[in-house]
């Protein structure tokens, strides 16, 4: 519970790079590049199969070049069996998921609901958005299953406190109530350039979408600066910014995703003069104080 995992560059894996278990974690401020190169029905992140395992934020993290052709298809971010209560806010997606023949994107929701996929941009995914719901009768299947049973009132109990009063959204999780909607949220997202923006239960609202190219400095390299003057669209759910400013950051809906941050960095501890003693009580050589980096982003090669 409550783990961070920030500022790492995971990159060049057969499947995922990161498979995640338990509540309240922080994705943030990582690069994952080239993962499910060789796999089928997988995620460069993935969680699922537990309800109970809510409230992770990933946040302000860089996906590109995620999958390849399979028959089910693969993901950068896999909500898999019923897993929701996540939350997906202010990340670049540039040329991730492969929908095969199925409803997979570059974030897949599985059977759950309550997910929230907030201030996104996508640019050349093939869906930026998907999910596969569960009907009633696969809800009943699971609720009443050993699986759930097991994991949701042997393990934990999510009837009782502190699951009740922590996600309230688990309030009578295990009462099935035929025709019940779940639905997650799609919102304030902008899909440049996708094959397909979102396709399943989704309530959507102020998404933005085009299929042009909105004047980046170079999409093949990575390189999304928008020049210094060009102004939003009157649309756009970012016009609400006088203007899209040449990168720092990326714009967006409730504020920029910056660039700068993401990547691997200079831990502030390396960056401290050392103690007055040493191991044996003898004063140690005081070493020169040098600026820290405040970020250290290592572009991929494309």
């Amino acid at each position: 519970m409550g783990n961070r995992l920030a500022h790492n560059l995971l990159h060049d894996a057969p499947h995922q790079a990161i498979g995640l278990g338990g509540n309240d974690h922080v994705i943030e401020y990582n690069v994952v590049h080239h993962v499910c190169m060789e796999t089928d029905d997988c995620g460069a992140f993935y969680m699922g199969r537990n309800p109970s395992n809510r409230g992770t934020v990933i946040r302000y993290n860089f996906w590109h070049h995620i999958g390849s052709p399979r028959g089910h298809g693969n993901n950068a971010v896999y909500f898999d069996d019923g897993d929701g209560g996540q939350t997906v806010i202010g990340n670049v997606f540039f040329r991730c998921g492969e929908p095969a023949k199925g409803s997979m994107g570059a974030v897949f929701c599985h059977g759950g609901h309550d997910n929230l996929v907030v201030n996104n941009i996508f640019v050349e995914c093939k869906r930026a958005i998907g999910a596969s719901p569960w009907n009633d009768r696969r809800w009943m299947a699971q609720l009443r299953g050993k699986t759930y049973q097991t994991r949701l009132l042997e393990e934990v109990d999510i009837t009782k406190p502190p699951f009740t009063t922590r996600y309230p959204q688990l309030v009578g999780f295990m009462e099935f109530k035929p025709g019940t909607p779940r639905q997650n949220v799609a919102e304030r997202n902008v899909m440049v350039m996708c094959g397909e923006a979102v396709y399943g239960n989704y309530v959507q609202k102020d998404n933005y979408v085009t299929k042009t190219d909105p004047g980046f400095v170079d999409i093949d390299r990575g390189r999304f600066e928008l020049g210094p003057i060009r102004r939003c669209s009157a649309s756009s759910p970012a016009s609400r910014r006088s203007r899209w400013r040449r990168w720092d950051c990326v714009p967006t809906s409730c504020g920029p995703v910056c660039q700068r941050s993401v990547g691997t960095t200079t831990h502030p501890s390396r960056c401290l003069t050392r103690g007055p003693e040493g191991s044996r009580g003898r004063p140690r050589r005081r070493l020169a104080r040098r600026p820290c980096s405040r970020s250290l982003v290592r572009r991929p090669t494309w």
